[in-house]
């Protein structure tokens, strides 16, 4: 006898084998798709850490700063020796930071921490040399990335002579 048909038993498998394979393919481009969302917002969190860092370190690098002062617990004022005062402030509940004229605001699952801010002093002074490095960290966390700060951490290198430090 010849038999052209599907019995049961290879329908029902054939089904299940399908099923199995179309749920791998959900799952595989449903961890693509996270993977894809996480490195989206680490690549901006990085862009805006990159960005603020940068326009910090270049202003101080360009500008000589005669007076840093605390203007509150998330607020810094630079001032320079042309007595132009340039600000940074974090805005913790609105999770905005801004230097001088530049603001930029974090993502919803990004928070800011509290500013730390170290200042070291060499025992000697010499009217020429660095005797002082002033370090200020502001912590940036995402409930995505636990283990990870993205914070921006700038190191000033002065001289007592010149530049005032004032954090107390």
């Amino acid at each position: 006898m010849n038999k052209k048909g599907f019995t049961l038993v290879e329908l029902l498998s054939s089904i299940v084998f399908v099923s199995l394979i179309a749920f791998v393919l959900i799952e595989i481009v449903m961890s693509l798709k996270n993977l894809y969302d996480t490195s989206g917002l680490k690549t901006e969190l990085l862009n805006k850490q990159g960005i603020i860092s940068n326009k910090i370190n270049s202003t101080l690098l360009t500008n000589s700063v005669v007076l840093v002062q605390r203007c509150g617990n998330e607020c810094i004022d630079f001032t320079m020796s042309d007595n132009s005062v340039i600000k940074l402030e974090i805005d913790i509940k609105n999770n905005i930071i801004s230097f001088g004229d530049y603001k930029t605001e974090l993502n919803q699952n990004s928070q800011f921490g509290q500013i730390r801010i170290n200042n070291i002093l060499s025992t000697f002074s010499h009217p020429t040399k660095f005797d002082g490095i002033l370090n200020i960290k502001i912590p940036i966390k995402s409930n995505n990335f636990e283990d990870k700060d993205f914070g921006i951490n700038i190191v000033y290198q002065y001289n007592s002579n010149y530049t005032t430090i004032n954090i107390d």
